[in-house]
């Protein structure tokens, strides 16, 4: 890759920072940006119709999010490059991220040279985590009282929904289950994380991320 330019797509939901990301990749003599999108459906049309090297995926996509969308991108070009740049870091964030598998990680708020050095890096084949990245996932998620560890799958649907406000009759239409079972899964997750009632399971949701995310598949 050394002989050619590194072929960059920006995938981020916000078109100013996209454009601004654009230009400035751009003056770098080893970078070309073939395209953005602001959206995972288009961003996932745009490296299909332009083959590029190194992705810059957002998080927060609509259509597709982020992370499904990196799935889908890995399983169609095995040696696309994947940097995920998020306006959101916590543990929450970082575990879906993680899952996903991609390359490197930054926090939108990281100087613009970590960028340029990062993108280098994992076009190169280096991994490119941000400490901050690094410090969550060994750190947080290795707790043995981190939600994913203790929480199963269906438990952590009810406890987003939850915490995002939504009554028990509208989690279970969503999850296609009856009001009675979203009782059931609330009072086995307070009894999982020792927490007598919501307010504790709000304060639990903030630590770890859980908060306002209702529309997220965990």
């Amino acid at each position: 890759m050394s002989a050619e330019k590194i072929r960059i797509a920006i995938i981020d939901a916000q078109t100013m920072l996209a454009e601004s990301l654009t230009e400035i990749l751009n003056r770098e003599p080893d970078f070309t940006v073939i395209g953005h999108a602001t959206d995972g459906e288009s961003g996932l049309q745009l490296c299909r119709a332009s083959n590029p090297h190194l992705v810059l995926v957002d998080v927060a996509l609509k259509k597709i999010n982020g992370c499904a969308l990196i799935d889908l991108l890995r399983g169609e070009f095995p040696a696309l490059r994947v940097i995920v740049i998020s306006g959101t870091v916590d543990p929450y964030t970082v575990w879906r991220v993680s899952r996903s598998e991609p390359h490197g990680f930054l926090e939108k708020s990281s100087p613009l040279r970590n960028l340029l050095a990062t993108i280098r890096s994992v076009a190169s084949g280096t991994d490119g985590f941000s400490p901050y990245y690094q410090a969550i996932k060994n750190d947080w998620l290795s707790q043995p009282v981190a939600f994913h560890k203790i929480l199963s799958k269906r438990e952590r649907e009810v406890l987003l929904r939850a915490v995002a406000g939504q009554p028990d009759e509208q989690i279970g239409k969503e999850l296609e289950i009856r009001k009675t079972t979203v009782c059931v899964h609330r009072k086995n997750i307070r009894a999982k994380l020792r927490l007598h009632n919501d307010r504790g399971l709000i304060a639990y949701a903030r630590i770890w991320g859980l908060d306002s995310r209702a529309n997220e598949m965990v």
